[in-house]
């Protein structure tokens, strides 16, 4: 079973807007960045290989047994590939030169504690995750003008 986090649901609210703004946790290694890059690369070739199977089959193709047609399944894969690019792109921008503990730092994108696979309560001697670091500052601002324009 994997660790569960625990914790106030008041300081989640700036810890989700964090990963909405492109934030990670503070203890995800530059392995982990890497293992989630080869996973994209492997979906998308995986879509590409629906895609050049069902090539002959025009989009109005019903498929069988649902209500759905080739044409509908090409578009969900068309739009999973721009939120992979996202992500790949996002991923690639920034692999973490330093990881922490988890539940070690005053950091937001922290958890306050969690439950580890032997069900033992961790806390964070900071519970209250209150700072975003310069880097972090900078990938929100770089977000925000993405999104935004400058």
């Amino acid at each position: 079973m994997a660790p569960t986090a625990v914790g106030g649901a008041g300081l989640s609210y700036g810890h989700e807007l964090g990963h909405t703004l492109g934030l990670h946790h503070p203890w995800e290694t530059s392995s982990i960045y890497e293992s989630r890059l080869s996973k994209i690369e492997e979906r998308v070739k995986y879509l590409n290989k629906y895609i050049d199977n069902t090539k002959e089959y025009a989009d109005n193709t019903k498929i069988k047994n649902t209500n759905k047609t080739i044409g509908d399944v090409r578009n969900r894969i068309n739009n999973e590939f721009v939120a992979l690019e996202k992500e790949r792109n996002d991923r690639k921008e920034f692999i973490p030169l330093h990881s922490f503990e988890k539940s070690t730092t005053e950091n937001i994108m922290d958890y306050n504690g969690y439950v580890t696979s032997k069900g033992l309560t961790k806390h964070n001697p900071h519970t209250e995750g209150i700072t975003f670091w310069k880097w972090q500052i900078r990938m929100i601002i770089k977000e925000v003008k993405k999104y935004h324009g400058k």
